[in-house]
């Protein structure tokens, strides 16, 4: 996994300042149990911010086996999170509560937009998400 090359030293070592936040959002049909375009935007993300040397953290940085709620102690020393929004962001109970803690924490949050709903409207602006 790329996510997981990033990390160059044990997991409880590596503390970004940078925090993702993004939902897996799978396509009917088209995308496996847990994956979606969702990832695909959280790598391009990933990549475009290790090419300027900005180490980052997202779920998707935490090993297989690992309990992936690590993501929430990463985020109480981070300084941004970047959200990817897509119609999935917004469906998402993780996402809502990783939302929660970083405004707690007093994270920058920037708002990446990388997907609208299917009529053209932004994410989350046409009622009926979860939160």
């Amino acid at each position: 996994n790329y996510c997981q090359s990033q990390v160059e030293k044990p997991i409880d070592e590596y503390w970004p300042r940078v925090i993702i936040s993004y939902a897996t959002g799978p396509r009917h049909g088209l995308d496996g149990e847990g994956c979606g375009l969702g990832m695909q935007y959280l790598q391009i993300v990933v990549r475009q911010l290790e090419r300027a040397g900005i180490q980052c953290f997202s779920g998707l940085h935490v090993a297989g086996g690992n309990n992936w709620r690590i993501y929430f102690e990463k985020l109480q020393k981070a300084d941004v999170m970047l959200a990817i929004m897509s119609p999935a962001f917004f469906q998402s109970g993780p996402c809502f509560e990783e939302q929660v803690e970083a405004r707690r924490h007093g994270l920058k949050v920037i708002p990446l937009l990388f997907q609208l709903e299917e009529d053209g409207s932004p994410p989350g602006s046409k009622g009926g998400q979860k939160w």
